[in-house]
């Protein structure tokens, strides 16, 4: 009943009619279907969590609201790939799930799975080739590097680009003619940069962060999403578009046991509104949430955060933002102003 009322009271706070139309996307941090390698026998990972459990278990808890936006997107750190094959020596982890995983995400109405990460190359190029081939046969979207993934609504256009930080550091110079092709060329009203940087654990984001998000919006990004720290980070407004800079995990198989300062996670929720087919300004709703279900290992199910749970969250948040962020309501959010053209 409660997953219902969300849902239902996020789409009745939508844009008002004379902004036009509106896009609704929710973004969430770090999703990893699947575990390192070396822990398939263990009855904790996160394989055989699912065997036990259901394809429908990981998002089980949060479907209803990812299933009443227009489009959702997860970060994607792993590969979905049924081999071993091109398995990368010398790294601490090779993050893998079976290629059926793909169907977890569109099972629970997710539509876009951005790449641009550190585990994506786990397996070389044949992981990144299965990857791609398993969301695609799932019918769920991919995004990484310069290969945009374009999201249509009524005739209006958004464009995702995804990338790891060194990646995009040496694309940076590049960025405002990534972003005006897909405007002028594509015909995106808008587009969103996803930047996988920062320190892993680290509260608080960093300069580097900061310099990329900033330099997006700069290049004409209208939105930019971070992930990459595992835990949460602050949020911040840049030339009137906003910037969140880290997630945090989500769906995290990455992690057998959970600490009890990383199951802190959140969800948000922009709309963005058009007018004529062009931007009109967007407006962010932070939905704090609890990567895991339990503490004493991590049962992969992710749910939203209420009372005290949902305090500390945005605490957190808040610890990382320079302005006063708006109060969160219970079965609604945090729901900040409209950042209007």
């Amino acid at each position: 009943m409660m997953k219902r009322l969300f849902a239902v009271l996020l789409l009745l706070l939508a844009a008002p009619a004379a902004l036009g139309e509106t896009i609704t996307m929710t973004f969430v941090g770090d999703c990893t279907l699947g575990c390192d390698v070396d822990w398939l026998d263990d009855e904790r990972a996160f394989p055989n969590v699912i065997a036990q459990e259901g394809m429908e278990h990981p998002f089980r808890l949060v479907r209803d609201v990812f299933a009443a936006d227009d489009l959702t997107v997860v970060n994607l750190e792993g590969v979905l790939a049924d081999t071993d094959e091109g398995i990368m020596s010398g790294r601490k982890y090779n993050f893998r799930g079976a290629t059926a995983y793909a169907h977890i995400l569109r099972e629970a109405s997710v539509e876009l799975a951005v790449m641009g990460n550190n585990h994506i190359n786990d397996f070389g190029k044949p992981g990144q080739a299965s990857t791609k081939a398993a969301l695609e046969a799932a019918d769920v979207g991919w995004a990484l590097n310069d290969d945009a993934y374009i999201f249509e609504k009524n005739g209006v256009r958004i464009g995702v680009l995804s990338y790891l930080s060194n990646y995009y550091s040496d694309r940076e110079k590049r960025m405002p003619e990534i972003i005006a092709a897909l405007k002028e060329e594509q015909g995106c009203a808008a587009v969103v940069v996803c930047i996988h940087a920062g320190v892993e654990y680290r509260e608080k984001h960093t300069s580097e962060q900061r310099h990329y998000a900033q330099s997006a919006i700069r290049a004409g990004a209208d939105l930019v999403i971070g992930h990459h720290p595992h835990v949460i980070q602050g949020v911040e407004i840049y030339e009137n578009r906003n910037i969140v800079y880290s997630l945090g995990n989500f769906c995290f198989g990455g992690s057998r046991r959970i600490v009890s300062d990383q199951v802190q996670s959140m969800a948000v929720q922009v709309e963005m509104a058009f007018e004529e087919g062009k931007y009109a300004g967007q407006r962010l709703t932070i939905l704090p949430a609890i990567n895991t279900g339990t503490y004493d290992r991590n049962n992969y199910q992710p749910y939203w955060a209420a009372g005290e749970e949902a305090a500390q969250v945005m605490r957190q948040i808040q610890h990382d933002t320079k302005y006063d962020l708006a109060p969160f309501v219970e079965g609604v959010g945090s729901v900040q102003g409209w950042l209007m053209e």
